[in-house]
């Protein structure tokens, strides 16, 4: 099983009362105003499992909504699984990184990944539901949309990375 998303699945619990979040790295507007049609952007996950790419297109965007075609590659680039079309509000992108303030350590610093260094806002996540278990993700001030690294540590062990390579 893909433990990230294993320790992101634990990561959302019951819905928090929208005062009670940690400020999102970014709002709604910025994140549509950096995805035309055609962006596309790749990361590589990193776990015990082995390393996968996933590569997300943005085939079709409105003021409202994004579709995007998410597909899981072997490192060569041959398709995993067919693959996945989904079509949400580009709100619900920026809600991805909702979490309960109280759950939530926000610091700045920077981030070095394949495509540059970076200045972040960095969220390390310890959830309430999964003691042991923190996911920090760091989050490019000027590249809004989903974090550039993430790392899922469980018990002190670094379990899962996840890394932006690839963003045009």
């Amino acid at each position: 099983m893909n433990t990230l998303l294993l320790l992101l699945a634990l990561a959302f619990g019951d819905p928090v009362p929208e005062a009670e979040l940690a400020p999102r790295p970014y709002t709604t507007e910025q994140i549509r105003d950096h995805f035309a049609a055609g962006s596309v952007i790749k990361f590589r996950l990193h776990s015990a499992e082995g390393d996968i790419l996933r590569r997300t297109e943005f085939t079709a965007v409105t003021d409202d909504t994004c579709t995007m075609s998410t597909i899981n590659q072997a490192l060569d680039g041959t398709p995993l699984i067919l693959p996945q079309v989904t079509t949400v509000p580009w709100s619900d992108l920026r809600d991805h990184a909702s979490w309960p303030a109280k759950e939530i350590v926000r610091t700045e610093g920077s981030v070095t990944v394949a495509i540059g260094t970076f200045d972040a806002w960095i969220y390390t996540h310890s959830p309430a539901n999964a003691p042991g278990q923190t996911i920090t993700y760091w989050f490019a001030k000027d590249l809004p949309g989903p974090p550039v690294k993430v790392s899922a540590i469980d018990k002190g062990v670094e379990v899962e990375t996840m890394e932006l390579i690839e963003r045009k």
